[in-house]
């Protein structure tokens, strides 16, 4: 696209190159091209909408020595699996009540001769007594062996035991996880109690179980930890059109101030003009936050300082009445109120513009933007590289999505309805 229409790579404007460019570099890497456009050289632990090159995977192990131990035991089934018309063929399930998903490797989806691509399996008990059809996410791996090391079940009285896995105390792979929704699913009423500290068995649709319990663990028994920097495909991610739309016009729009700036475009859908009238409801909802300043001054002495912050700051400005009579296309009108925070040291008080308020029409403006795709890391892999280094650094930055400015052609899709005292004219900001 770049290329295409000749566009500079540093600040996507055209008329000169990036050599010639006089705008700041890329905010990550201070690179000649704009931040938009910049590909990291190794992917960082957050989800992709791409999957990346093999040679590009990073992948980190946290390894720990335990000293003798004990550890519970995970129950597992051995059950028949097929899809897709397919002949069934063995496979090994492990019973997670604390997944949301259900998982199958893609080592088991070849086995089977299927396309990693299909999200149904259906497992049966090896007495064909019962079978159940599961959704599942194809992944590289799913669990490690199961038990991680063999155990001694010689004391354990299961002789008169068929269990659904007879090798369960072997340390194996595992072709299948059963979330939670499954698991509660083919509980069946029956359990037994084989002694003291040892694993319960439970009846399940797919046969007896062994679960819990405490099975010990030989000395410097290694526990491992293997986290992968590429694309999880253990989390589904909806990558939609309505997402492409929004990227998309992103890279079309976006451009940089003098200063390195950014100045973007409102995603607006195709209905956008048909935003209805959105003052009234506006000003009546403002005149009701006036009478309660006039019962609570601080509140209203608060609620100015928030106002005036954001006009001396450049976040916000008035608009000259001749303006608004010129202007093309729809507006709205966010209607606000007072958030209070007492937990917090500096804003007790936060001023929330109501974007979801409905116009005469019955469209807000939220209703006619639409919704991109989350390019914030995900938090749980936040936590888990935060626990990597062995110093770390957080920092905040102040009013950070402030400093994104807003085309000016946008500006009156954002309007509010303002004034300091009741004695002067209500004012559009």
């Amino acid at each position: 696209m770049i290329k295409r229409f000749a566009l500079c790579y540093n600040c996507l404007k055209s008329n000169h190159t990036a050599d010639k460019c006089r705008s700041g570099g890329c905010f990550k890497c201070d690179g000649k091209h704009h931040t938009s456009i910049h590909r990291e050289k190794k992917e960082s632990f957050y989800y992709n909408d791409n999957p990346p090159d093999k040679h590009h995977q990073e992948k980190k192990q946290i390894t720990q020595t335990y000293p003798s131990t004990q550890a519970s035991i995970l129950p597992t089934a051995i059950v028949l699996v097929h899809s897709l018309d397919r002949a069934p063929i063995l496979g090994r399930v492990l019973l997670d009540s604390g997944s949301q998903f259900n998982f199958a490797t893609k080592s088991l989806m070849n086995r089977l001769g299927v396309p990693t691509q299909t999200t149904k399996l259906t497992c049966m008990a090896l007495d064909n007594a019962n079978s159940q059809t599961i959704p599942v996410l194809v992944s590289d791996n799913v669990i490690g062996s199961i038990p991680s090391k063999d155990l001694n079940t010689d004391n354990w009285n299961l002789s008169d035991v068929n269990l659904a896995d007879p090798d369960f105390h072997l340390s194996s792979p595992v072709d299948i996880l059963l979330g939670v929704s499954i698991v509660f699913d083919i509980i069946r009423s029956g359990n037994k109690d084989i002694g003291e500290e040892l694993p319960r068995i439970q009846n399940t649709a797919l046969g007896w179980v062994i679960g819990g319990g405490r099975a010990y663990i030989k000395a410097n028994t290694e526990v491992s930890m293997v986290i992968s920097g590429t694309k999880n495909s253990f989390v589904p991610i909806e990558w939609t059109e309505e997402k492409s739309l929004c990227e998309q016009l992103f890279v079309d729009t976006t451009t940089r101030t003098e200063d390195g700036r950014f100045i973007v475009r409102l995603p607006r859908k195709p209905n956008s003009d048909q935003l209805g009238d959105s003052k009234t409801l506006a000003l009546g909802q403002f005149l009701k936050l006036e009478k309660r300043f006039e019962v609570d001054p601080l509140l209203h002495q608060q609620y100015s300082t928030f106002i005036s912050e954001y006009l001396e700051l450049g976040h916000m400005s008035k608009v000259n009445e001749k303006d608004l009579d010129g202007l093309n296309g729809p507006v709205f009108y966010s209607p606000h109120h007072p958030v209070f925070r007492p937990e917090s040291a500096t804003t007790k008080l936060r001023v929330v513009f109501n974007a979801s308020a409905a116009s005469s029409s019955g469209l807000s403006l939220n209703d006619v933007l639409m919704t991109g795709p989350t390019i914030q890391q995900d938090t749980f892999n936040i936590l888990l590289r935060f626990r990597f280094p062995k110093y770390v650094l957080i920092a905040d930055l102040e009013k950070m999505f402030r400093q994104i400015l807003v085309h000016e052609t946008d500006c009156q899709l954002q309007y509010i309805l303002w004034r300091f005292s009741s004695e002067e004219a209500v004012s559009t900001l």
